[in-house]
């Protein structure tokens, strides 16, 4: 595991989000579809207790000064709109800083995985990922 300590809030970041650098020391939730490509893609906010699934995003807080996991095993949210996805699915941003998993046939573009799904969950459930953050290309 693999978190660096310190990274300011640029906004409201939940825990268990993807994040991109969005200035010195400071990181931003992915919150556009623009977001969820950007090479500035870092990692996911620290989830600071385990929360069990489908745990209300209302009843959770912001976070300003928090770890952000880069490496590592971690938790993150999945999108409420997506099916279920299994162990060594890849996942990628969605627009709402959760995750989801990377087309069975993606279109030609960049993709910027986040991790690998650990385990089964479904929609708008927090998943166990392997955080490896890279750019892939079709």
């Amino acid at each position: 595991m693999f978190q660096v300590p310190g990274f300011i809030a640029d906004g409201a970041v939940l825990p268990g989000r993807v994040v991109l650098i969005s200035g010195p020391f400071k990181v931003k939730q992915v919150a556009t579809a623009a977001d969820s490509t950007d090479r500035r893609i870092v990692g996911i906010s620290a989830t600071q207790r385990r929360r069990p699934q489908g745990f209300a995003d209302s009843d959770k807080h912001a976070i300003d000064g928090e770890p952000v996991r880069v490496y590592g095993n971690g938790e993150v949210a999945l999108a409420q709109a997506q099916a279920s996805i299994n162990p060594g699915d890849l996942l990628i941003a969605h627009n709402d800083g959760r995750v989801k998993p990377l087309p069975a046939s993606p279109t030609a573009g960049e993709y910027v995985v986040v991790g690998k799904a650990l385990h089964a969950a479904a929609a708008d459930e927090y998943v166990r990922v392997y955080v490896n953050v890279q750019l892939v290309k079709y």
